[in-house]
């Protein structure tokens, strides 16, 4: 039950992670198109 539940926080990590660059690129690209507007 313990190691169930460690590999699953674990995924929750790894899918935070990602998210989270996903959404500094993003808003790095959504920053770029907002500089490029004059």
């Amino acid at each position: 039950m313990r190691f169930r539940f460690s590999s699953y926080s674990k995924t929750i990590f790894k899918v935070t992670v990602l998210m989270d660059r996903e959404l500094k690129t993003l808003s790095m690209e959504i920053a770029k198109e907002t500089c490029e507007i004059p």
